[in-house]
């Protein structure tokens, strides 16, 4: 069986680092599928992904970003989430079609990688996984919030946010994708979550729907000595180490650094020793002003270090509002550390309450210091959440499993 996977990156984002782990499964685990992944921007020197070689056409797409970028200030919205048009055809469709792939796997796909029109003109066996909830709605990539039922309704004249302006942008990105996407398009989410919104959505209704969660590489994502990590790190054995991570995470509304800033000015009062670590963005020009040292590591790009990382922390802080699956909490996890969030979204699939982790009330940043205080004021309790956590992850996300799961899907989409 021969797969070919599209996605914008290759390693730029979560989405993009799980299409990028899927492949490379795929390839090594002894199951019977020959896997490639399209990209535009190649980052690795991995045979099994084609990247976009033309310099040209490299440029020809940021200008089409761009455009879009501009497009998209025509409407005025409350949802600051990344919004995408993609109006403008590629070239990559042809590939696609002419290729010798039985199936075509879908990730994130926009940055004007191929348009809505694109999608619908695919004329191969077609899966979407999805990493966000942009194919099921208009431009936005999420829900303004929980209560957000435009994508359920349909994207109506009289439904519009009122806080919303200008050019109903959503609503004309949506009736493109009604319009154009007649062909059959198998959907898999990694969150129950994801899949019920898609299910559930005007768009998707009628699609066929299945959850299959992102996979962890747990040759590399496994505990180490916390000893030796923190020695890595140059941090001292007395402190407590609460880690948080995301890509522009303190700038992300909903990565939620609004409600952990408040969480952790109590926190300080109620644990001794505590520093904070973030990492995935460079230190801003302005420090939060927080009663405890906080040290930024920037983007680590290195899985292996990233072990250390969470090998080193006592506990993982996710105070995401909307999370499809939430890949740092399952590498954390693998690594055997404690994980404290909100009881939303896909976090509710990655976190098992007082096993893995602890599940707090959303959006409560005092909910989230007792979840700290909990995992970490008794230490019998933080050991045994510390091999639950290990043990889970390898029960639910073992390369090995994952890439069955979906070879088992795509045969029996390939029978019918």
């Amino acid at each position: 069986m021969k797969v070919l996977h599209l996605s914008t990156s290759e390693l730029s984002g979560g989405a993009a680092i799980a299409a990028s782990r899927l492949n490379n499964a795929m390839n090594n685990c002894g199951i019977k599928i020959q896997s490639k992944l399209r990209v535009i921007y190649k980052q690795t020197n991995n045979p099994n992904v084609i990247g976009t070689t033309s310099s040209f056409a490299k440029f020809i797409n940021k200008v089409k970003c761009k455009i879009s970028l501009n497009i998209q200030k025509l409407q005025k919205s409350e949802n600051k989430v990344l919004h995408s048009i993609s109006f403008f055809s590629s070239s990559i469709l042809d590939e696609i079609n002419n290729s010798d792939a039985d199936i075509i796997n879908l990730h994130w796909i926009q940055g004007e990688m191929l348009s809505i029109k694109d999608i619908g003109l695919i004329r191969k066996p077609l899966v979407w996984t999805l990493h966000d909830s942009w194919a099921f709605s208009g431009s936005e990539h999420y829900p303004h919030d929980l209560s957000d039922r435009r994508y359920i309704d349909g994207y109506l004249k009289n439904n519009r946010p009122p806080k919303s302006t200008g050019i109903d942008i959503d609503r004309i990105i949506w009736l493109r994708k009604r319009k154009l996407w007649k062909n059959k398009i198998s959907i898999i989410c990694p969150s129950e979550w994801l899949m019920s919104c898609a299910k559930n959505s005007s768009l998707f209704k009628d699609k066929n729907v299945i959850k299959i969660p992102n996979l962890i590489p747990l040759d590399t994502f496994n505990p180490q000595s916390q000893r030796v990590s923190r020695e890595v790190f140059g941090f001292s054995e007395k402190s407590k180490i609460i880690l948080f991570g995301a890509l522009g995470g303190t700038q992300d509304f909903r990565k939620g650094w609004d409600l952990l800033e408040i969480a952790l000015k109590e926190l300080v009062i109620k644990i001794k020793n505590i520093e904070v670590v973030i990492f995935g963005q460079d230190k801003p020009n302005t420090i939060p002003k927080i009663n405890c040292p906080l040290k930024y590591l920037g983007k680590i790009k290195d899985n292996s270090e990233l072990a250390f990382l969470y090998s080193s922390a006592d506990v993982m802080l996710v105070p995401s509002r909307i999370e499809s699956f939430c890949q740092v909490a399952s590498e954390a996890q693998s690594c055997g550390l404690p994980v404290v969030s909100f009881n939303t979204t896909g976090l509710k699939d990655v976190v098992s309450h007082k096993i893995t982790g602890y599940l707090c009330e959303a959006f409560n940043p005092d909910s989230l210091v007792d979840g700290v205080c909990w995992v970490l004021k008794n230490k019998e309790r933080t050991n045994f959440i510390r091999k639950q956590a290990s043990k889970r992850a390898k029960s639910l996300w073992d390369e090995k499993k994952i890439v069955r799961q979906h070879f088992n899907f795509y045969k029996t989409l390939l029978s019918k």
